[in-house]
């Protein structure tokens, strides 16, 4: 954003944490407990995030053809780490939904 001379709202990136914080609120004040599900679900949210930012890479990437202001390396380098991270959470997924299942297999008492 620096590069194309596209300031950085602080008040989105304030409400956004915010946003964040009040959705691990309960009516109490207390914080919620992370179940299985939970966490599944949050792995989820990450995942279309970081598939959302790789979209923007490669978008990017196209246009820096075009524009010198991107910087093709830079890019290219942010579009690799979020395959990285991809990879990580494709991991977590599996080893999350394994734990999950097996915890509600018959036989087993749930928590």
């Amino acid at each position: 954003m620096a590069s194309l001379g596209i300031p950085v709202r602080r008040a989105k990136v304030h409400a956004a944490r915010a946003a964040e914080r009040a959705a691990r609120l309960t009516q109490g004040g207390r914080t919620r407990r992370r179940s299985g599900v939970n966490t599944l679900v949050g792995l989820e949210t990450l995942r279309l995030g970081v598939e959302g930012k790789a979209l923007l890479w490669r978008s990017l990437l196209a246009v820096a053809v075009h524009d010198t202001r991107l910087r093709t390396d830079r890019l290219a380098a942010l579009l690799e780490r979020a395959g990285r991270q991809l990879t990580a959470l494709d991991s977590l997924h599996a080893r999350a939904a394994s734990a999950l299942l097996a915890s509600r297999a018959p036989g087993r008492t749930a928590r």
